[in-house]
């Protein structure tokens, strides 16, 4: 991320330099441009787009979500996103931005895990329930909907072309849908041992309990909470045709808050059908404290303007 802002401030400076150049060269520096009252934007993001991880999240690695997962490994994956966003410009400098886009974020946990808790069975007898599970693997996705409410200033036009700095902040509102993760592993043992018998159970699959299960695969959904998300922006934006602008921005976004809805264990006990265990992401375990949108990207895209004067 260091990276980043430095490229960011270099990016501004740069602009005030062409501004004051612009405002003192050539029939007194005067440009002339149209004043657009509503603009309605169509972007594509790409997060990750440096290509290293380390670059995607401020905390740790994930599915474009930040969380720390001591005993295992994440890895993060590119990211998709599209926006139509709509702003209402008070002045040729300021704007409110609103609007709603759509974004997908994929990533990769894996490790060796282990854990037991008590639990019940069919009947209600109490049991600690134990597993262990090799070469875990999950292939992780979650699309949400984003929802701006930004403040926008844009600099002065300046160069031959028509050609306007700006930069946004405020905040973002997530709404996550479409969670999807892939699991899955090359061994899993179980073992039940019931206290009231003093007994341990470790080879009895249609009660659940087996020794060495091979190739484990199946899907698991997760449920998240609403994210509120504290938003930056900067980018540049060039006159193409004379109600269309062709534009290119660094976006920052970082969650406030936990979307977690609570802890489960990554092997679940399955009462009402033992055979058949069932899984939850690591996400939604106690190995993970907390997750929240961590994410740093680019954008491109267009610029339609509705005019409402000329001005200077």
């Amino acid at each position: 991320m260091n990276k980043i802002t430095v490229f960011i401030i270099i990016f501004m400076m740069t602009g005030i330099y062409d501004n004051v150049v612009a405002q003192n060269s050539g029939n007194d520096g005067e440009i002339y441009y149209r004043y657009a009252k509503h603009e309605l934007a169509f972007t594509a993001c790409w997060r990750n787009f440096l290509g290293k991880a380390s670059y995607s999240t401020f905390l740790g690695k994930g599915a474009g979500l930040t969380y720390n997962l001591s005993d295992g490994t994440t890895h993060s994956n590119y990211t998709l996103g599209l926006a139509a966003d709509y702003t209402y410009n008070i002045s040729n400098h300021f704007g409110l931005v609103s609007g709603v886009g759509i974004i997908n974020y994929g990533g990769k946990a894996a490790g060796n895990f282990s854990d037991e808790y008590l639990t019940f069975d069919i009947r209600g007898d109490e049991l600690t329930y134990s597993y262990k599970i090799e070469e875990y693997k999950e292939q992780q996705s979650l699309t949400m909907i984003m929802i701006p409410l930004m403040a926008k200033y844009s600099s002065k036009p300046f160069g031959e072309i028509e050609m306007r700095y700006f930069v946004a902040g405020g905040m973002k509102f997530g709404i996550p849908f479409g969670d999807k993760t892939e699991i899955s592993a090359s061994t899993l043992t179980t073992t039940g041992h019931y206290e009231f018998e003093d007994e341990l159970y470790d080879d009895l699959p249609q009660h659940g309990f087996v020794t060495g299960l091979k190739d484990v695969s199946e899907k698991s959904q997760t449920a998240f909470k609403f994210s509120v998300i504290a938003s930056i922006e900067a980018g540049l934006r060039v006159r193409d045709k004379e109600r269309m602008d062709a534009m290119v921005s660094l976006y920052c976004d970082f969650g406030l808050q936990n979307m977690k809805q609570d802890d489960r264990h990554l092997v679940e006990f399955n009462w009402q059908n033992p055979e058949k265990p069932h899984f939850n992401s690591i996400k939604t375990t106690g190995r993970v404290n907390m997750v929240r949108i961590a994410s740093a990207g680019l954008k491109i895209g267009i610029i339609l303007n509705w005019y409402k004067k000329d001005s200077k």
